[in-house]
């Protein structure tokens, strides 16, 4: 928890297959082969999405609003890691059944899964990883393409088509 000196991380070819090789966080990814990382989108019944803020102490992208994110530790595979990574950044307990996969992607040296949970959740009661996050809301779709028009929300190619996708239902959920 918090200590990524020894954080190990499995490493897999392009078509998602684990290799077998295992590195320590930090150390540089050979080309050709890739970390795993996941996105967690979480829906309520109202269509509005739950976004954290990013701590300011945060190496990368400090202050910055985006989903529940994070690496996967080797020996997990991406719907554990998930679901840990919702826990323990925002308090929220969620099961293997709610989690629908949204969208594979690569990004660099990271292949990137992005889940999708259909979920009430009370903020108010949320417990918050103080070192990762410094805050939480839902918001609409548009709220989102605002904050990423301000340049307050992290922004990748294809979260476009993903909000596009909410907004007209285009999910079997």
């Amino acid at each position: 928890q918090g200590d990524f000196e020894m954080e190990l991380w499995d490493l897999y070819n392009a078509d998602g297959i684990k290799t077998g090789n295992v590195i320590k966080r930090g150390n540089s990814i050979e080309e050709g082969y890739y970390h795993l990382a996941v996105e967690v989108w979480i829906l309520n019944s109202n269509s509005q999405i739950l976004i954290q803020k990013r701590s300011k102490s945060k190496k990368t992208l400090p202050n910055m609003w985006g989903m529940t994110t994070g690496c996967i530790v080797s020996g997990e595979d991406s719907l554990e890691g998930a679901i840990r990574e919702a826990k323990e950044e925002i308090g929220i307990d969620i099961t293997k059944d709610e989690m629908k996969v949204f969208r594979s992607m690569i990004h660099e040296d990271t292949l990137w899964d992005v889940y999708l949970v259909k979920k009430e959740y009370d903020i108010s009661k949320a417990i918050l990883q103080e070192e990762e996050v410094s805050d939480i809301k839902w918001v609409s779709t548009d709220e989102i393409r605002q904050l990423l028009k301000e340049g307050l929300f992290f922004e990748y190619p294809e979260i476009y088509e993903l909000l596009y996708e909410i907004d007209n239902n285009k999910l079997n959920i």
